[in-house]
């Protein structure tokens, strides 16, 4: 659910209301924060407002894809590895 929710957000939506949907609406805003037990780290410079302009989704190490036992859900990836680049 992660994974997908990162990737829905990262891509720009068709404005259908301007030039007859063809142009793009910016994607969803991020706000980054530093906190660690319920404060805000003073040390650590602010993330201002940014979007997501990057998505990079890894299942297993070394590319080596293998899964667990399949069940009634499917057959979970073994791990994954997430990267996400923000402007």
């Amino acid at each position: 659910d992660i994974i997908f929710l990162f990737k829905y957000h990262s891509h720009p939506d068709l404005d259908f209301n301007t030039a007859g949907g063809r142009l793009f609406k910016k994607p969803s805003d991020f706000e980054i924060t530093n906190d660690h037990l319920d404060k805000t780290k003073q040390n650590i410079k602010k993330i201002s407002r940014c979007v997501c302009t990057g998505v990079d989704v890894g299942y297993g190490p070394e590319n080596q894809y293998s899964t667990f036992k399949p069940d009634s859900k499917g057959a979970a990836p073994v791990t994954y590895s997430l990267s996400l680049k923000f402007t």
